[in-house]
């Protein structure tokens, strides 16, 4: 197993995956740029029993994905 650092600002919740929203963002740009299909985050989330842990990877989220529309990438849904 491969061992990557974790990025920075990020910790591990409940189920011990990285807590980075703004993965969302690069995972969309990464599809951008290999696909001239649109984009439909189909599942994004975090597993915690914090609810406002939750309410801060949403607003991360939503907010990594806003800059990524900005730059005409074409997101045409999200679905946490």
């Amino acid at each position: 197993m491969v061992q990557v650092p974790l990025p920075a600002g990020s910790h591990s919740p409940t189920m011990g995956w990285v807590f980075y929203a703004e993965c969302v963002e690069r995972a969309c740009r990464y599809a951008a740029s290999v696909s001239q299909r649109p984009i439909i985050v189909a599942e994004n989330g975090v597993a915690t029993d914090d609810d406002s842990e939750r309410q801060d990877y949403i607003r991360s989220a939503v907010t990594s994905l806003e800059r990524a529309f900005a730059d005409k990438i074409d997101i045409r849904g999200y679905y946490h």
